[in-house]
């Protein structure tokens, strides 16, 4: 999930810097909210259906927040690292993909069980 809307941001910011200037503070408000709409929605479906098929509320959870979390982190990461590649006069195109993936991944991992711990706590 993480690397799908990443690598969607990364085309949009790769592109728009591509053209010519960009707002930072424009482009981590859009992104953002692109990220929290994507995230909330399959979350959400995600969560439903968990609930529906298994009927524990605590595992809906434990799916539907990571989802929507991740997403909004990898969002942000896809734009901060081009952007500050681009800052520091690297292409930003080279090394966003791989590196963005990667920090996404380890982000990813550390959302998942930090969120699914402490949901399975409140509902055991």
């Amino acid at each position: 999930m993480a690397d799908a809307v990443g690598t969607q941001t990364e085309t949009i910011l790769n592109r728009a810097l591509a053209y010519g200037h960009v707002s930072v503070g424009a482009q981590l408000l859009r992104e953002g909210l692109v990220g929290s709409l994507i995230g909330e929605a399959t979350g959400l479906l995600a969560g439903l259906t968990l609930s529906l098929w298994d009927g524990r509320s605590g595992m809906a959870l434990v799916v539907a927040l990571p989802l929507a979390i991740t997403a909004v982190v990898a969002t942000l990461v896809a734009s901060v690292l081009p952007l500050g590649l681009a800052r520091f006069g690297a292409d930003p195109a080279l090394a966003s993909g791989p590196v963005a993936t990667v920090l996404q991944d380890i982000l990813s991992v550390a959302i998942y069980p930090s969120i699914a711990t402490m949901v399975l706590h409140w509902y055991p």
